[in-house]
């Protein structure tokens, strides 16, 4: 009680004066510390709690990994990771999704990865949420390895096939990974699936990165077909996927269907204009020439 109302202090001391403690005043301890924001403590009670020789549960090591997640100790990430072995943990999947959570948060890619395409994972037998994604590929920002580098984009691809339920959050964020990554026919792929078999459609953001993705590849074709599923879905009252039109448009040549969208849009905002106006500049840079 007294830890959860923030008097870490007053817990600790009655636990310790408990003739007899067991795992659970114990972890209640730890939890309350974290929960606190005490992190160095949380550490120090769990050592004490180790040193009375009571072994942590589950949960325990929930509050401590997230500890050491939190104060980014990385000298600390492998002994828990052993300890979580020795426990028998490794296949909790609570336990092992907050363990790639701080590796991959603090930067550790491979060893988050590692987590994934280990075999007993690939069996599906543990699966992770689109948090544990967008983790490995905030790791991967983190640790300078990916300005979107193929094998960090192939090792979020692992991720994302591992998990059993995909939500449209990491359908996007994979979608996106591959189209900033230059990989348009799997983003295009993804897209397909996601539209037609995976029991989701697609939102304005997974429509805006594949708009996004034709008009760098330079894929006028299915630029159009996209074009013609914005217009069918109803996504041309999104001013954002309409300015993503208009530039894909008049990167690839198409000024007039670019003027044709600008023309039909109800509501214009200052990218709209920049993006008609901008391709007009250079169209009448080159009459000139």
């Amino acid at each position: 009680m007294y830890a959860k109302v923030g008097d870490v202090m007053s817990a600790k001391e009655l636990v310790l004066r408990l003739d007899s403690r067991d795992v659970v005043s114990w972890t209640t301890l730890v939890s309350g510390c974290v929960i606190n924001g005490m992190l160095v403590e949380a550490l120090k009670v769990f050592v004490m709690m180790l040193e009375d020789g009571v072994l942590p549960n589950n949960v325990t090591m929930l509050s401590v990994i997230q500890a050491c997640s939190l104060m980014g100790d990385s000298g600390l990430f492998s002994s828990l990771h052993a300890l979580v072995v020795q426990l028998g943990l490794e296949n909790d999947v609570a336990v092992v999704n907050s363990l790639i959570m701080m590796y991959a948060k603090n930067g550790y890619v491979e060893e988050a990865t590692g987590l994934f395409v280990d075999p007993y994972l690939r069996r599906g037998d543990v699966c992770s949420d689109s948090d544990v994604l967008a983790a490995h590929l905030y790791g991967c920002t983190v640790s300078g390895s990916l300005k979107y580098e193929f094998e960090q984009v192939d090792a979020a691809y692992v991720v994302f096939k591992g998990m059993k339920v995909k939500d449209i959050v990491s359908w996007n964020t994979i979608i996106s990974c591959l189209a900033k990554n230059e990989q348009v026919n799997e983003a295009l792929e993804l897209f397909s699936t996601l539209h037609s078999g995976a029991g989701l459609m697609p939102d304005s953001v997974t429509v805006l990165s594949i708009v996004q993705a034709c008009s760098n590849a330079g894929l006028l074709q299915q630029g159009q077909m996209l074009h013609g599923y914005i217009i069918k879905y109803g996504y041309l009252y999104d001013v954002s996927i309409c300015n993503a039109l208009i530039s894909m448009y008049a990167r690839l040549g198409r000024i007039d269907l670019s003027e044709q969208i600008f023309e039909q849009m109800d509501i214009k905002d200052l990218v709209s204009w920049n993006s008609m106006i901008m391709p007009m500049g250079y169209m009448e840079m080159a009459i000139h020439l």
